[in-house]
């Protein structure tokens, strides 16, 4: 049938993404995309793959790509503040971090990463907040309450939300051990 190959592709490339296969996958992914190259969430894909094999301009380009098709998509903001966080161009991650919260509030990866550049822009109170807010979506995030032990640990800051956020990386450092997760 014809339409379905770009399908059949997408998903195999997801297939081998998942079992860390990003060669096969980037074969399949780019198949689909010559077949049908009008699917934003299969740029959002080709960017991810690219960014796992640190080929950080290919996957810059990929998301910028899922952006001229769907400019709101706050899934390809957070791709390119990660690797603006990568490339170190923290005031750039902020800003794409910053347009990803605000078309969607519910993304805890968007928030940190919005914490994590203001952090580096040395704007802690800022990324505090930031930080916080990822937590409110999901409590369990280790790396937000890691990143807020560093901030509260600071001269000035405050000791006692250092260490309720230590206790708390702590508890959940335990608990995946426990499971078998790191």
């Amino acid at each position: 049938e014809e339409g379905s190959e770009p399908w059949a592709d997408w998903l195999l490339g997801v297939t081998y993404s998942e079992q860390g296969d990003n060669e096969m996958a980037m074969v399949h992914l780019l198949r689909a995309e010559e077949a049908n190259p009008r699917l934003p969430d299969l740029h959002l894909r080709i960017g991810a793959t690219y960014r796992r094999m640190a080929r950080l301009s290919d996957a810059r380009r990929a998301y910028e790509r899922a952006l001229e098709l769907d400019g709101d998509n706050p899934t390809a903001f957070v791709g390119l503040a990660m690797l603006s966080l990568a490339e170190r161009r923290y005031r750039e991650a902020a800003e794409q971090a910053l347009i990803a919260v605000g078309l969607d509030h519910y993304m805890p990866l968007a928030h940190y990463l919005l914490g994590t550049a203001l952090a580096r822009l040395r704007q802690f109170d800022r990324s505090a907040i930031a930080f916080e807010t990822a937590l409110s979506i999901l409590p369990g995030f280790l790396k937000a309450h890691r990143w807020l032990v560093a901030i509260h640990s600071r001269p000035g800051g405050d000791s006692v939300k250092a260490a309720a956020h230590r206790r708390a990386a702590e508890e959940l450092w335990r608990e995946r051990r426990a499971q078998g997760v790191r």
